[in-house]
């Protein structure tokens, strides 16, 4: 039977010549497209080595008799705190205690620290009944 001397590529058709073997016969593949399959196969060899390297030696489970297999245990430390409130000295916020009052100085102090916008009025509150009227 006559071969056909194009590349037979599978995914699409390639109009590339066929490769010749070292005996003479045809590869199915043309130089490009061999080129391209063994560089896969490389790299599907050298996936496979570098995973069965990763993982240990583990003898078939048919190996080992069952009464040697047993349930395994990690022990888990508890966490450890690093500090704790007494060594870092902070003291619990009220939320429920009544409202701070501030002295006149605090007061001033605040309002020293806060910015002057030309719109507020002494306390911070907008007046907008006055600009309705202008």
């Amino acid at each position: 039977m006559l071969q056909p001397e194009r590349c037979l590529y599978s995914n699409k058709s390639c109009p590339n010549p066929r490769t010749t073997k070292k005996d003479g016969s045809l590869h199915r593949l043309c130089a490009y497209h061999q080129e391209k399959a063994n560089n896969r196969q490389k790299q599907y060899l050298l996936k496979r080595k570098c995973l069965e390297e990763r993982q240990p030696f583990t003898r078939p489970k048919d190996a080992v008799p069952s009464a040697a297999v047993g349930p395994t245990t990690v022990a888990i430390p508890p966490p450890v705190l690093l500090l704790d409130a007494h060594q870092l000295a902070i003291e619990p916020i009220a939320f429920h205690d009544a409202e701070a009052t501030l002295s006149d100085r605090e007061l001033r102090m605040l309002a020293a620290s806060m910015p002057v916008d030309e719109d507020d009025d002494e306390y911070g509150d907008e007046d907008d009944d006055d600009e309705e009227g202008d």
